[in-house]
């Protein structure tokens, strides 16, 4: 998510670690964080791919939009590291 911290938007799919850090763009509500596609096949890629360029060619405040959002988020280790932190003492009071 390094990619994202500097401007990228990413085309991704849906699986492991992506699966949780990157939300499937939604130009309506402009929310989301990226395109997002389920099974390991090229024409799924391809309508991801088609979907970014889409954006980027016809609204282009609304891309920078989801730059900037992308640029803003936070992807460090502390969220999950508090997060493991709280369910070690959780499991250690059982």
């Amino acid at each position: 998510m390094i990619a994202m911290r500097y401007g990228t938007v990413p085309v991704v799919r849906k699986t492991g670690g992506l699966a949780d850090t990157v939300m499937p763009y939604d130009k309506k509500r402009r929310t989301g964080s990226g395109f997002v596609f389920e099974n390991y096949h090229a024409d799924e890629l391809i309508r991801a791919v088609h979907e970014a360029v889409l954006l980027y060619k016809t609204n282009r405040d609304q891309w920078d939009g989801l730059v900037l959002m992308d640029m803003a988020g936070s992807y460090g280790w502390e969220g999950s590291a508090k997060d493991y932190t709280d369910l070690y003492e959780n499991l250690k009071i059982r």
